[in-house]
């Protein structure tokens, strides 16, 4: 469970998320308690730990990273509705093989109609890698 709060996400609106329930447990400590406080920047710190590791794979994978072509297997449009709105998404399948020659599958889920358009089974596309964890990777299109 503690590999699912620390997974590396580098989405900048983590350090945000931070500084504000950072902001909101430093006053928890002054007007409410100390533990309700270090509750709040404890949480604060997790973000912030989480946004420092995808930012640090991102930037290993930029600097390091092995490029390499995949191939579209499939594309699924699925629909639904959520609050009485209905929305679409594309799965775009594909594999691709890492230097050793071990096939890898993943999904890249699409909400843009004219990007999911860009993919076609059999087309192809880019990303790179980390040589050394190909799960770590960045896509390039």
């Amino acid at each position: 469970m503690l590999g699912f709060l620390f997974k590396p996400r580098p989405y900048p609106a983590f350090v945000l998320l931070a500084i504000i329930i950072t902001i909101f447990g430093v006053m928890a400590i002054v007007k409410i308690s100390v533990i309700a406080g270090a509750v709040l920047i404890a949480a604060a710190l997790v973000l912030l730990v989480s946004f420092i590791r995808g930012l640090k794979q991102d930037l290993e994978v930029s600097r390091i990273g092995i490029t390499t072509t995949v191939r579209i297997t499939r594309v699924e449009q699925q629909g639904g509705t959520y609050r009485g709105e209905h929305y679409d998404v594309w799965q775009v399948h594909y594999t691709f093989q890492d230097r050793q020659g071990v096939t890898h599958e993943d999904v890249m889920p699409l909400d843009d109609r004219a990007e999911a358009k860009k993919y076609h089974p059999g087309g192809t596309a880019q990303l790179r890698y980390h040589p050394d964890n190909p799960s770590i990777f960045r896509w390039i299109g």
